[in-house]
């Protein structure tokens, strides 16, 4: 018995319990979809752009804690992926790309729509695969996948000619049998860290997206409650202990409280799990003294001492290490020789840190809702499970400084800093988790990019709830032009549709939200509606990040270990 490559694609597919496939269709995949026509298991979603299909793929893998597939077309449509795969590269996404190369029998000669897809997927890729054989697609695809979440969890390419799609394959072949193994912390290693710990005058816990993803944070939470430690999360990863807590002590990037940074910059030992110190996290490349001693605990030992050199660096698995860790400092403080001794500049910079974080007041003006008030009613008005998915904007601050998120993995943004990541990748998080209220805050600027797939939201009954952010401006670019260029404002502004209209013609109902009144009536709605939903909020054009928040700097930024 035999069957074709791409009907062996669709059966290892579901073998890997994946349930939705983010596709745009081309002509080097239509074997794959032919393969796919009446199965029931597998879901195609068909976008009306690659790059939607690429991070609808990095929300859906976000909020399902699983591989997210996308499946596109050569040329044009694989170079359509790479802004989305680099993106969940640099934030550690799971992303699986399957693309349908050119046939290999003529492929080196420029045929058409031919690229060199492993050069250019290689930089913002695990891994790039390419099966040239049909009888090789069991060994390859299961191992693919599985590499995508192996160690630090990264998207992956594969490469397969359509010739090889068509191809009969013996279904006697052997598959993958790759397991994964987490990185283990060994106790002794651990008791060196507790050691640190106990024994540091002003430490600090920093904890990135890798501790949602593990599961870790209520091991996080018993640590920073045994030893009286002060908690903060990196940029864009707010959710990643809850901000109730009476140990968190804010975020680092912009929009960063004074508090925050003034404790992290004088601690004398921090203690990082699941982070990679990127630019915007360390207020570029200023986060920690040079006296300060770094326990670095991570999946990937190529992130340790890449920005700082660790006192002791772990590669462990957050969840496994952070335990460990925890029993040791437990050993310790129950016996001879160690006592917990909270420092007081940790109860300063708390106490400081919960007067900052305050809301601040501010009233609607002329028909513009203050950017504050939508803030507030979607702290009073969201359940506690809802998942806030953000774009790149100048709102985001608003939303990490002042939220406040209680529960793990109720926050999607795109530290990757690429702008239409928020509505296709709020569609994939929403069709992971069905059951939360999945809200989108985009701004305009990313919104326009991508707004022609709320025709996808319709058609697949993603019932999401869009937020626009509606300030007609690249709010971003005039927040710089303000704080480095003296207010010379160019090419920051232009004109909007009416977002609600438009989506009315698309079939989703839509309002306008001109007050805080018409927000929490429209937002009343939405929740209510079962069924995809937008609100195009009226901001100033001079609506921006919250107050004394200025964007970082532009300029160049020297590396931590240049400056020693």
């Amino acid at each position: 018995m035999s069957k074709n490559g791409a009907a062996v694609i669709v059966d290892i597919l579901k073998a890997e319990n994946v349930e939705y496939v983010f596709t745009l269709p081309g002509t080097t995949i239509l074997d794959i979809y032919d393969a796919a026509y009446e199965d029931k298991d597998i879901k195609l979603i068909v976008t009306r752009h690659e790059q939607v299909a690429v991070f609808m793929a990095d929300g859906y893998a976000r909020a399902s804690g699983q591989s997210g597939v996308c499946l596109v077309s050569r040329g044009p449509g694989a170079a359509n992926i790479v802004i989305g795969l680099h993106n969940a590269h640099e934030e550690s996404v799971p992303v699986v790309a399957i693309v349908g190369d050119v046939i290999s029998g003529i492929s080196q000669r420029d045929c058409f729509e031919e690229m060199d897809l492993e050069t250019l997927l290689r930089p913002v890729t695990k891994r790039v695969y390419r099966i040239d054989s049909a009888q090789r697609i069991a060994e390859l695809l299961p191992k693919a996948i599985k590499d995508s979440m192996k160690g630090r969890k990264r998207p992956v390419g594969i490469l397969i000619p359509q010739n090889v799609q068509r191809e009969a394959y013996d279904i006697t072949s052997n598959t993958s049998t790759l397991n994964i193994a987490r990185a283990c912390c060994s106790r002794e290693t651990a008791r060196i860290a507790a050691e640190m710990l106990v024994e540091s005058l002003m430490p600090a816990i920093f904890v990135g997206g890798g501790v949602v993803a593990s599961g870790a944070t209520m091991e996080i939470r018993a640590l920073a409650h045994t030893l009286g430690i002060p908690v903060v999360t990196t940029w864009l990863r707010t959710d990643s202990f809850p901000n109730d807590d009476v140990y968190f002590l804010g975020s680092t990037g912009p929009g960063a409280f004074e508090s925050t940074l003034e404790y992290m910059r004088a601690a004398d030992t921090v203690f990082a799990v699941g982070c990679r110190f990127s630019e915007f996290s360390t207020q570029g490349y200023s986060l920690l003294s040079s006296e300060c001693k770094l326990v670095h605990m991570d999946t990937d030992a190529q992130e340790l001492g890449k920005v700082y050199d660790p006192a002791l660096g772990i590669v462990a698995d957050a969840l496994q290490g952070c335990q460990l860790i925890r029993e040791e400092v437990e050993t310790m403080l129950a016996g001879e020789g160690y006592r917990k001794i909270p420092s007081p500049l940790a109860g300063n910079a708390l106490a400081k840190f919960r007067v900052e974080s305050k809301l601040p007041l501010g009233e609607d003006d002329k028909g513009r809702v203050f950017s504050g008030n939508v803030i507030r009613v979607l702290q009073r008005m969201l359940p506690k499970d809802a998942m806030i998915v953000c774009d790149t904007a100048t709102f985001g601050p608003w939303v990490t400084r002042y939220f406040g998120f209680t529960e793990p993995g109720s926050l999607i943004a795109p530290a990757g800093g690429c702008l239409g990541f928020g509505f296709p990748a709020a569609m994939g998080a929403k069709l992971a988790c069905p059951s939360r209220p999945v809200v989108c805050l985009v701004g305009d600027g990313g919104f326009s990019m991508v707004l022609q797939d709320l025709e996808t939201a319709v058609r697949y009954d993603i019932a999401i709830i869009v937020l626009v952010m509606n300030n007609c401006g690249y709010g971003n670019i005039r927040s710089r032009q303000l704080s480095e260029y003296g207010g010379r404002f160019i090419g920051c502004s232009y004109g909007n549709p009416d977002f609600a209209a438009l989506a009315r013609l698309y079939g989703i109902d839509g309002r306008s939200a001109r007050n805080t009144s018409e927000l929490e009536a429209g937002l009343n709605l939405a929740l209510e509606a079962k069924a995809p939903y937008l609100i195009d909020i009226m901001l100033g054009p001079d609506a921006g990040m919250p107050p004394g928040v200025v964007p970082p700097p532009s300029g160049d930024r020297r590396p931590i270990k240049a400056e020693k």
